[in-house]
Order: structure tokens, then sequence, then C-alpha cells
């Protein structure tokens, strides 16, 4: 039994670090910019409204889609130093409650749609943009930024974001809401031809 969750622990791990993103960075590749990523995976934020993260009622969940695109920049680095960017497209339905009784305040289920950019160094990252949430029970659809910081491993990246929703169509504008995403994005990659010898 052991050695059964030995071997699927160090599959999964190979797996995360084994992704081709990271493999393109190497240093031994010359020009890892070369190359475009497209990314698709799961989406899900767990998060509360910003003001209230003590109350029993204050958290919900989002759960949806995130796809990118991503490039690196040319030489800049390794796996630990290597800089990219890009941009990226959210779709998620927003809002669902984790308790059986949740708060007339909390957003209530609604759509919840974003497009931003990020640019990373290494690991680390950060991404900002624009996002919508369409309609949520007790608030109008609100409009506004969103931002956040983000670390990712292979496949994996977990984030801290706020979305701040500035404008409202309804009498009661959503409040600043705290999330914490976490998804899995394998990517597809478009080569961009042979690095230079």
């Amino acid at each position: 039994m052991i050695r059964r969750r030995t071997f699927a622990a160090t599959l999964l791990l190979t797996t995360a670090f084994a992704s081709p993103a990271l493999a393109e960075s190497l240093p031994v590749d010359r020009d890892p910019g070369r190359n475009l990523y497209v990314m698709v995976g799961p989406l899900v934020s767990p998060g509360f409204r910003a003001c209230c993260g003590d109350e029993r009622d204050g958290s919900f969940i989002d759960v949806g889609v995130e796809v990118s695109a991503f490039r690196f920049v040319p030489a800049s680095g390794t796996i630990f130093t290597q800089t990219g960017y890009g941009g990226l497209v959210q779709a998620q339905t927003g809002g669902l409650a984790l308790t059986d009784h949740p708060s007339p305040k909390d957003p209530g289920k609604h759509a919840r749609l974003a497009i931003g950019g990020e640019g990373t160094v290494g690991p680390l990252g950060a991404q900002a943009g624009l996002m919508t949430r369409i309609d949520s029970g007790p608030y109008g659809t609100g409009v506004g930024p969103f931002a956040g910081l983000f670390f990712s491993v292979g496949v994996f990246s977990a984030a801290v974001q706020v979305d701040v929703p500035v404008v409202s169509s309804g009498d009661a504008r959503m409040p600043i809401l705290l999330i914490f995403p976490v998804t899995a994005k394998w990517p597809i990659i478009i080569d961009g031809g042979s690095p230079p010898r």
C-alpha cells in the first residue's frame, strides 16, 4: 500500500514539474520565447466579502474555466528567473454558497466573466484586468477591475485576487471580494520554429 501511494505521489509530482512550459525554459534552450503556449484548465476560486471574512456565512466559491495565452521573453533566464507575459479569459459560475444558509448580504449565484493580462518572473506572477459579475441575487450586475498575485508550479497555480465592482446596475453595489483562485492548465504549444544555432 505504501509503495502504491509513493508511486502515485511521484507520478503526480513528475507530471507537475515536467510540463512543456518548464522544459522549454531550461537554460539549454537558447530561445524559449519562440513558442506560444495556449493553456486551458478548470478554475476554482473560494472567497468572501473583503469586509466580512470573520462572519460564518461570509464565504462562497466560483467555479469555471480559464483560458490563457503565454510567451516567455527570449533568453531572460532559467526556470527560476525566466520572465514572461500573456493574456487570460475567465468564465465562471460565481457566488455558490459554502454554507446552508448564506447571509442575504452575500453574492447570490451568478455568472462571472473576466479578461486581463499577466506577467511572470520565474514561478511568481501578477495579473490584472476587467471583470463583471452578472445579476447576483441581492446585487445588480457589477463591473470593475480585478488584480492578483499568483504562484505556479508546473501545470498548477494558486493566487490571491481582489474583485472590485465599481459600477452597478442595481440599487445595491456588490462589495469588494477577496478570492483565492486555484487552477490546473496543461499547455498546448504552438511552435514558433527552430531556435537559432
